[in-house]
């Protein structure tokens, strides 16, 4: 029997009556998790997708444009650019810089998401927002640091 996990992409959530202003992303290798809130801050839904171009496309395809939260890491970058193809403002945060979600006693995914959902509205400068690279811009880089270890490796030998 297989299990219907393997095979979910992402949990499409329910139209609903009031629109989301912002929406936190704790994103993850496998699975991202969100933390929508209402116009009035108050958390409309909790859940996950998973962390693929698929499913980001999924979820977010219809939504009405809200700002997006989410932290720095692996998968920011090309998530980033999806969403603000799809029509999404999008603050990719340094939470490093941020010790509320960082240093926080109560960390969970979720718990992160709703923290990034309810800073982003306030003050987006609070999330310390990075400037991401484009995505031929991380190619060019990382074929950099590709040549600069095969140049040290070479020389090592």
């Amino acid at each position: 029997m297989k299990k219907t996990a393997q095979h979910l992409i992402a949990v499409v959530p329910g139209r609903r009556s009031r629109v989301e202003k912002t929406i936190g992303i704790d994103v993850g290798d496998v699975w991202s998790h969100y933390c929508p809130l209402n116009e009035d801050g108050e958390v409309v839904d909790l859940g996950n997708f998973r962390t693929s171009p698929k499913a980001v496309e999924k979820w977010f395809t219809g939504l009405p444009p809200a700002r997006v939260a989410m932290e720095a890491g692996t998968h920011s970058i090309w998530i980033s650019e999806q969403l603000q193809e799809l029509g999404h403002e999008v603050i990719v945060a340094n939470v490093r810089e941020l010790r509320a979600i960082s240093n926080s006693d109560r960390k969970s995914d979720q718990v992160d998401a709703e923290k990034l959902a309810r800073y982003a509205p306030l003050d987006p400068q609070i999330l310390r927002p990075i400037a991401r690279r484009t995505v031929e811009q991380q190619e060019a880089l990382t074929l950099i640091r590709a040549r600069d270890l095969l140049v040290r490796l070479r020389t090592a030998q």
